[in-house]
């Protein structure tokens, strides 16, 4: 019976108890009367989400190339490693050391005459540092490392997300601004053909010179609205490109708004449950940050006990080689 309680509380000693609050999740406000509807659209991925063949491989492209992804993924390498080193914190370290000395001596120290080699070989393996974390100090640390992790996790999640979106947003804005330069070129062209009707009226004595300048006006405004989207299309061309990390090939822009079909983009219903928001990467990052920062809680608090290090050592040495593990 001594035994088990002494093993328990030896135990207990070296697990230690975590000094953070406890993390509750507040409740969503929402009432029992909330009317909501199916939220299945709103659990489709973005290839059920957007089904224009074109669309989903610009996005497939943009995926592989862009650079904030790329730079998200290399954040969640290093915070793993950082908690990877904090969790190995939590175990002893142990340290091996090796020596041999060899040594002559020579013959008139001993009065033999004849020189001797003497040998000395010496090996030793100890803890040479291991804290007793008796108040979760360092289990709090690697619980905050852990949750960093995951936020750097769902930061990424959030990074992918947000260019799809900001992807399809430019996409879909090109393909109307393809549909406004198509209808400015085909209003100048009706502004020019009317202009020359004008003009030829004036030729014979029918207008007026001052409907020839009005006729002139309606088709210098119509060439300056075609200057105009030319210039948005190149625009979110260069914003196309800026996304997909590489220069966009041309039958992967849109054409015009009116070329796409009805359900190339699924859109979600009103009415979906505020609860849908939970599984928003961004909130999640957040919650997660919040879980790291009640665990520092523990951290601080284990700040104001004291800090029991244990080390030890075991070593053997031995003249010759072959009696050194006898």
């Amino acid at each position: 019976m001594t035994k088990s309680f002494l093993a328990m509380t030896i135990g207990l000693l070296v697990a230690g108890c975590s000094m953070a609050p406890d993390y509750q999740r507040p409740e969503v406000p929402q009432g029992a009367s909330w009317q909501v509807t199916s939220d299945a659209k709103s659990n489709l991925g973005w290839q059920q989400q957007f089904s224009d063949p074109t669309l989903q491989s610009l996005i497939r492209s943009a995926l592989e190339n862009n650079r904030d992804l790329r730079l998200a993924a290399l954040n969640v390498q290093s915070y793993e490693a950082q908690y990877r080193i904090q969790r190995a914190a939590q175990l002893p370290t142990l340290a091996v050391g090796a020596s041999s000395s060899r040594q002559q001596t020579s013959g008139d120290l001993n009065g033999t005459g004849a020189e001797q080699i003497s040998s000395q070989h010496s090996a030793e393996v100890g803890i040479t540092a291991y804290e007793l974390d008796l108040f979760g100090r360092n289990q709090s640390l690697s619980r905050a490392a852990r949750e960093t992790w995951l936020a750097s996790e769902f930061t990424a999640q959030n990074t992918r997300l947000t260019m799809v979106s900001e992807l399809t947003t430019a996409w879909v804005t090109l393909a109307a601004d393809n549909s406004n330069l198509a209808l400015a070129k085909s209003t100048m062209e009706s502004a020019a053909n009317s202009l020359k009707i004008v003009k030829r009226q004036q030729d014979v004595g029918v207008a007026a010179a001052t409907d020839v300048s009005s006729a002139m006006a309606v088709y210098q405004q119509a060439r300056a609205s075609v200057a105009s989207y030319r210039t948005l299309v190149m625009q979110d061309k260069n914003a196309l490109n800026l996304l997909a990390g590489d220069t966009v090939p041309d039958n992967l822009l849109p054409g015009t708004l009116e070329s796409l079909s009805d359900n190339a983009i699924t859109l979600i219903p009103a009415g979906v449950s505020s609860s849908t928001l939970l599984r928003r990467p961004d909130i999640a990052a957040a919650e997660a940050q919040l879980v790291a920062a009640n665990a520092r809680i523990g951290v601080a608090r284990s700040a104001y006990f004291p800090s029991i290090g244990l080390s030890a050592g075991l070593g053997s040495a031995s003249l010759e080689l072959s009696k050194l593990f006898t």
